[in-house]
């Protein structure tokens, strides 16, 4: 959304003057906007300047819709004096943003940039660790032998595989690297010291992504100093000196020198950037005069960056008292007053939300304000329309009436086709608006356009005729912040926490005994290996990077199986005998299954608007394995056969949020649900997440189990006997005898293998009438083959990305 607008001309006539420009009446929601709008492709890059952290992030998420690729340059994550080391992936984004900017190379003309008070005052590198980073091209002539020794002198760290941000690997003619802020790793094809080509590949499956080439690349730095042995033993001269002049004990020093001694660089030392660079200096000084300055309310941005100034001192103070190796604030951060007496020189424009219709001298008022919620809070029980909808459609016809162009932002395609389904259900005119097209076309009131895209508020402004509503504006639910992109192609395989000497399978070789990890050197090139070992003392080296192929031996109660031997066909007949032995169970279940095909079920209504509002208030995207499961479980239920369908994926995958739609399904059409749970801890949480899920439906969600006061037990019991109670969640105690219900339509089951005979009698009794949908992660052998053969239906999920959960150690 690229426009030459009067607050752009205003703006730049401003920056000549002694004074800076003031735009007033802009809603935090519209930012992303107005930024957009003094956004100059022509110009030095632009940036902004919010109060915190959190808000930049937030506005340069937002301003990705309408400007695409946008810089985002933040602080440390944590006070540099509480013994908790910097985030790498904030490091990262810094050292992105900052070389974008300084680094001739890097094309910054046009560019936007978010940041913060407390990101500009802080230290940051000088421009000649910027200037170090090569830039590669197809052409370029650096031998993998130099290539390497500036990738360690800059802290890229040498590894086997290359898989995170800020390491490399070499083998022959090809060199990987990831560098910070890249979406992807690079592969250099060498063609004796010259580079051949430049390609990305999958760090998770290796492979190189066909199609895409790139013409440049620079080398970002992956530390905020140089790590070559001559820096490093200045620093550990600096660091000596500085402490001899504080007094500090040296066998505070002792650790930190140890290891910079050993050519080791830990993450710590970025607090230490001072005494690692003593040319290092406040980003605003690096920045100053190669970018426009703009920034958001800046005396509450001011008087927050003094609080948290504050704050460090403090810890400071205790740090010392500590004796920890750390520098004063005043060495890392450049002080409030000193931006107290540069604010006036150094900023093009200031931006204030004013409230009412007031004018501000010297400057442009904007008529920017955000849209109103649509979301109901209260709902009639007995309703066939969406209260949403019917909201939604009455601002589109405030809307149209004053002559603003609707714009509604979808977060994913099914979000976009829901919402297509309730515009059509209404009559209401709209369009897919061209992917990739501009935002800012002219304006028609009468068509609602639909787009891709995310903002974390919705907001109008009138000078243009523009309203843009978010999708969680019309449902009620926003996507939750922080979340991790997805990188298609990529599946992660879930984390084996192996201990050593623990039992593993091998697809071909069998069961074999984990043994650890071991470095083994082969043509000259070491690597990490996984150690199995297998009968007869056979060992089996693994690479790592072919982890996946093992997974950990659950048994089912028995013994320890022996160990297979290599090249034996010993694995391979136990396999043909469990298939075996898995084909005469299912003869034994054929006759009770075909039996409850042939029988009639209740069939459910066809989705309704209801339902996609319903949807639409999820406020994750969901999976295209969740996706499929969701509309196989309702399309059974709408069929005129009772359901039967296993829903099987791991923790964390998915499978509630199919149970919670299935369920809402049933009671839209006056149908109970029953959820049987094998603990009451999982009853407990099951009921947490159903009833916050449903907090803005008219349903009725109660627990029962034995734990539960009686009282509470014979209310619950009663109320599903009259029909009160939609949704019952609760142990075996739901499968007693006492507990009667008035139109039971839906059963789900959560780990039905954990039950006992007595209550699976029970069930069997129960879902030959009623439709059931069984979850579980670890399905027991003969519900999985019943399910692989056709007997029952089934659903996996195994969604990509799933990331692995890391510790934070607080001092």
């Amino acid at each position: 959304m690229r426009m030459k607008a009067p607050i752009l001309q205003a703006a730049r006539s401003a920056s000549c003057s002694n004074f800076h420009h003031t735009i007033s009446g802009v809603d935090r929601a519209a930012l992303p906007w107005l930024i957009a709008q003094l956004h100059d492709p022509e110009e030095k890059p632009l940036l902004f300047i919010a109060n915190t952290d959190e808000e930049a992030e937030s506005i340069s998420s937002d301003l990705r819709l309408f400007l695409g690729s946008v810089l985002f340059l933040p602080s440390w994550e944590f006070s540099p004096y509480r013994k908790i080391a910097p985030s790498i992936t904030c490091r990262h984004l810094r050292l992105h943003a900052l070389g974008t900017l300084l680094h001739p190379a890097a094309r910054s003309m046009g560019l936007v940039c978010v940041s913060s008070w407390l990101a500009l005052s802080q230290c940051a590198p000088a421009q000649d660790l910027f200037l170090a980073s090569p830039v590669l091209r197809r052409g370029t002539r650096l031998s993998p032998d130099e290539l390497a020794s500036r990738l360690l002198s800059l802290g890229y760290l040498s590894v086997h595989t290359v898989e995170d941000r800020g390491t490399f690997s070499r083998r022959g003619g090809v060199f990987d690297l990831f560098i910070p802020g890249s979406t992807h790793p690079l592969r250099l094809d060498y063609f004796d010291d010259e580079i051949d080509s430049l390609r990305p590949f999958d760090p998770a499956s290796q492979a190189s992504l066909r199609g895409e080439a790139v013409e440049q690349a620079v080398v970002w730095p992956n530390r905020d100093f140089l790590c070559d042995p001559e820096n490093l033993s200045k620093a550990r001269q600096r660091i000596r000196d500085w402490s001899d002049s504080v007094s500090l004990p040296r066998k505070s020093r002792e650790q930190i020198l140890e290891t910079l001694a050993a050519g080791i660089a830990t993450e710590e030392l970025d607090y230490l950037l001072p005494l690692m660079d003593d040319t290092a200096r406040p980003a605003l000084d690096l920045l100053e005069g190669r970018v426009r300055l703009m920034a958001w309310e800046p005396r509450s941005g001011l008087d927050r960056l003094v609080e948290t100034l504050s704050g460090f001192t403090r810890h400071f103070e205790e740090a010392r008292k500590e004796s920890l190796v750390c520098v004063p604030p005043a060495s890392l951060f450049l002080s409030p007053e000193d931006w107290d007496r540069r604010i006036s020189c150094v900023l093009e424009a200031r931006v204030l939300r004013v409230e009412g219709d007031g004018k501000t001298a010297n400057g442009t008022h904007l008529d920017t304000r955000p849209t109103p919620s649509l979301h109901a809070t209260e709902r009639p029980r007995e309703r066939k329309r969406s209260v949403n909808v019917d909201h939604l459609v009455r601002y589109l016809g405030e809307c149209r009436e004053s002559g603003l162009q609707v714009t509604i932002l979808c977060r994913s395609e099914a979000q976009l086709e829901r919402i297509e389904f309730l515009l059509a259900q209404r009559r209401i005119k709209f369009a897919r608006h061209p992917s990739g097209a501009p935002l800012d076309q002219p304006p028609d009131p009468w068509t609602v356009r639909l787009a891709f895209g995310e903002l974390s508020h919705g907001f109008q402004e009138r000078a243009q005729g523009h309203v843009f509503l978010p999708d969680h504006g019309i449902f009620g639910t926003p996507p939750p912040s922080g979340e991790a992109p997805r990188t298609p192609g990529a599946e992660v395989t879930p984390s084996l926490d192996l201990q050593e000497g623990d039992l593993v399978v091998h697809p071909e070789h069998g069961v074999g005994k984990y043994c650890g990890i071991v470095s083994l050197t082969a043509s000259g090139v070491t690597g990490e290996f996984v150690l199995l070992e297998y009968g007869g003392q056979d060992k089996l080296y693994l690479p790592v990077y072919r982890l996946n192929l093992i997974q950990r031996w659950v048994g089912g109660g028995g013994p320890r199986p022996s160990l297979d031997k290599l090249g034996s066909q010993h694995f391979q007949k136990a396999k043909e005998r469990a298939r075996e032995a898995a084909r005469d169970i299912a003869a034994d279940l054929i006759k009770v299954h075909a039996e409850r095909r042939l029988k009639k079920g209740f069939r459910f209504s066809d989705p309704d608007e209801l339902y996609r509002e319903f949807e639409g208030n999820f406020p994750y995207d969901e999976t295209p394995d969740q996706l499929r499961a969701i509309e196989d479980t309702i399309r059974d239920m709408c069929s005129d056969h009772p359901m039967d369908r296993l829903i099987c994926g791991d923790v964390g995958f998915g499978k509630t949020e199919v149970a919670i739609r299935a369920a809402f399904k049933a009671c839209q059409d006056g149908k109970q649900v029953a959820i049987l749970v094998p603990t009451t801890v999982l009853a407990e949480q099951h009921l947490s997440t159903f009833s916050r899920r449903l907090k803005d439906q008219a349903l009725t969600v109660r627990g029962l189990s034995r734990f539960r006061p009686k009282a509470e037990q014979a209310e619950t019991t009663a109320g599903l006997r009259e029909g009160r109670v939609d949704i019952v969640i609760g142990t075996h105690r739901i499968l007693s005898g006492d507990v009667e219900f008035s139109d039971l339509g839906l059963i789900i089951i959560d780990e039905e293998q954990r039950f006992g005979v007595e209550h699976k009698e029970r069930l069997k009794k129960i879902r030959a009438t009623v439709d059931v949908l069984t979850l579980t992660a670890t399905p027991i052998p003969r519900t999985l083959h019943m399910s692989l053969m056709g007997l029952r239906d089934m659903c996996s999920d195994h969604p990509m990305d799933r990331l692995i959960c890391g510790d934070v150690g607080f001092g």
